[in-house]
């Protein structure tokens, strides 16, 4: 049916020839103008007659409707695959890597979950991180990040306690100019930060992270509201200010809740922030999730 319809369309037209610089495809799939018909795709097409032309057209059209053309549908691409299954491609444009302690499941997540209605209503300009999304950052990767690397950045971002350690927590200003309220983590940490810090460098001369104004330092803490971006630096301060002594005083009356117990058999894990997701899930996607 397809080669009738070309050969139908062919008869109609007029016996004076087309153009002979027009756009074609080439085998590469790129569009160029200017291609004449009297080249190596068609020798000699040029010199013959018009009906001649209209004979060799109508053969050059027969032969794709029953054959396909290549030049047509330019070249089929193999597509890079990583060690992960995923595709490298798709892994390098869905957001900014880090690994985590993620809280999503304790006491201190169900304690916000009931008390988040309440700093919501006192602080209305404030961005307040989801319950589910509460977690410990470990090591900041960015963008850029490629899925075959993804195991070797495990074998270093996961960076967890070697020991049990019980941590208390009190209420902070962190960021460029304070623009975020966390609860940072206090106990037996140098040996934890000199490992994290460690493993920033070693990603750094893998080149597996671009150099970050924080990997000389590692202070662990769980964000629970920052100024919004759109928002100037200064103009919410007392809400900031309001919130993390709203927040100290909560920590006060109930310590244990913000108490957290980390160790070797915490677990740690890879997450994408400002990645593309549905509405009103986390903001924080574990990679994995993105990869399937």
């Amino acid at each position: 049916m397809q080669l009738k319809r070309t050969m139908k369309s062919l008869q109609s037209f007029p016996g004076k020839a087309r153009p002979a610089r027009e756009k074609t495809r080439t085998r590469d799939g790129i569009i160029r103008r200017g291609k004449s018909l009297d080249s190596p795709r068609f020798p000699g097409v040029s010199s013959l007659g018009n009906h001649g032309r209209s004979f060799a057209i109508l053969a050059l059209f027969a032969g794709i409707a029953l054959f396909g053309s290549p030049w047509l549908h330019g070249p089929v691409l193999a597509t890079p695959s990583s060690s992960d299954g995923s595709l490298a491609v798709r892994a390098n444009s869905k957001g900014s890597l880090f690994s985590a302690i993620p809280l999503s499941g304790s006491v201190l997540a169900s304690w916000w979950q009931a008390n988040l209605p309440q700093a919501v209503a006192r602080f209305p300009r404030l961005d307040f991180t989801l319950p589910e999304d509460l977690h410990v950052t470990v090591v900041y990767i960015g963008g850029g990040w490629q899925a075959p690397d993804l195991h070797r950045i495990r074998s270093h971002a996961l960076t967890v306690p070697k020991d049990d350690l019980s941590l208390t927590a009190s209420a902070v200003r962190l960021g460029h100019a304070g623009y975020a309220v966390a609860m940072e983590l206090h106990g037996q940490v140098a040996e934890w930060t000199d490992a994290v810090i460690k493993a920033n460098a070693e990603l750094k001369k893998l080149g597996l992270k671009p150099p970050d104004r924080y990997d000389g330092s590692f202070r662990p803490h769980v964000t629970f509201a920052r100024r919004p971006g759109s928002v100037p630096p200064g103009s919410i301060e007392q809400e900031l200010a309001g919130f993390q002594q709203w927040l100290a005083e909560r920590a006060a009356c109930d310590p244990l809740v913000f108490r957290l117990e980390l160790g070797p058999r915490t677990p740690a894990r890879l997450f994408l922030a400002d990645a593309p997701r549905p509405s009103k899930s986390p903001e924080y996607i574990p990679v994995e999730d993105l990869l399937e």
